[in-house]
């Protein structure tokens, strides 16, 4: 278990940075071919490609290193879909198959699990929510909508999409809700639609403002959605970022790379990656720095008073301790998210609590410790 230790610290000012964000590139992925139409997730700090290629691979954001982890349990196929929960990442559908495999992290283990519900396909659109998996569309322009229960191994088919049947389009999930955006039934599409699996429903949002076009990236970061690259009949290189608070969209800096389809996309903390892909070069690998809130003058207040948070970064849950006979027996704690926004309120009693995850995206979080209205202390923590 990793520990760290905080000293306590008073928040005096809030930076707010504006732009376009920045692209980075980083290592390529060397498999010795291009690879396309690719499946990907991430767990804590690494990115992982497979399904299109023979082998599982890992990105290494502190190395920035690739490293492969061995064979795909299933037949190697483009068109497939992956994501995570938890330790364990998921591959299922692609070319003309419907089976669905698990990985599981700690050990490099791949376990055969329930086929998808669906028809085989590729093209689908899948994304993780709250612990289950969904996985939807697809080739022959599918408009269903399927559930995976972990626990159970079964899916469920749950309500259909209102809108256009469509394959390769892009897909997101923040705070709780899925995004599913753009995509191709015969022509290009442009819209976007937030499904809520509390009420089983699907809501049209505000549509993508660039060119109509399929096989987008996408991920999201905090309370943003971000989309772009994809063909519309041509390469396509610009970058969007979607707002779950506004419901609007604002245009970024471009994809640092060639323009380009099928490329993966993924998030991991405050930073998305877009790699491989047709048109991208030689498996080409870049990262995105986005324009964000984040507290940044943080003076320390003097080193008697302390504070214990671990683990750090957090997976499910993490213990504050509070050891200063100073700190009253019961204060407030507020988590607050990097654009500054209180997210989660509880009481802390006998010097000490339990911080659980309460379905917060991954990323950077700030906590304050309050007594009344006075800020008694402050400090930051990971979510992975």
């Amino acid at each position: 278990m990793k520990k760290l230790t905080l000293v306590f610290i008073i928040l005096i000012s809030a930076a707010w940075t504006f732009g376009q964000g920045t692209w980075t590139q980083k290592a390529n992925l060397v498999t010795g071919g291009t690879v396309t139409e690719a499946a990907a997730f991430s767990i804590g700090g690494k990115g992982y490609i497979g399904a299109s290629t023979a082998n599982l691979w890992q990105y290494d954001t502190t190395s920035n290193a690739w490293t492969s982890l061995g064979s795909f349990l299933g037949t190697t196929r483009t068109g497939g879909v992956g994501f995570s929960i938890g330790t364990n990442g998921y591959f299922g559908t692609g070319g003309s198959f419907n089976d669905f495999y698990r990985w599981y992290q700690p050990t490099n283990n791949w376990t055969a699990r329930a086929n998808f519900g669906g028809a085989a396909r590729e093209g689908a659109s899948g994304l993780a929510i709250n612990g289950k998996g969904y996985i939807g569309f697809g080739g022959g322009y599918f408009n269903d909508w399927w559930e995976y229960d972990t626990t159970s191994n079964a899916w469920t088919q749950k309500a259909s999409l209102p809108g256009p049947s469509r394959y390769h389009a892009g897909a997101f999930t923040i705070d709780g809700k899925g995004y599913i955006c753009c995509g191709f039934n015969g022509a290009f599409l442009n819209d976007l639609w937030e499904y809520d699996p509390a009420a089983n429903n699907w809501t049209q949002k505000a549509n993508f403002p660039g060119t109509n076009r399929d096989r987008p990236s996408a991920f999201a970061i905090g309370s943003k959605g971000y989309v772009g690259t994809g063909w519309s009949g041509a390469y396509q290189n610009d970058f969007w970022a979607w707002d779950q608070t506004t419901n609007t969209w604002t245009q970024k800096a471009n994809f640092g790379g060639s323009a380009c389809y099928d490329a993966v996309g993924f998030s991991i903390g405050l930073k998305g990656y877009i790699g491989t892909g047709t048109g991208i070069g030689t498996n080409n690998f870049w990262e995105y720095t986005p324009d964000t809130v984040l507290l940044t003058s943080v003076p320390e207040r003097p080193a008697e008073v302390r504070v214990t948070l671990f683990p750090n970064p957090v997976h499910t849950s993490a213990t504050l301790l509070l050891n200063a006979a100073s700190i009253p027996k019961n204060c407030c704690l507020k988590i607050i998210d990097a654009y500054g926004r209180v997210v989660h309120e509880q009481r802390i009693e006998n010097g000490y609590t339990a911080i659980d995850r309460y379905n917060l995206s991954a990323g950077l979080y700030f906590y304050q410790l309050l007594n009344g209205n006075n800020q008694i202390a402050a400090g930051k923590f990971l979510i992975e």
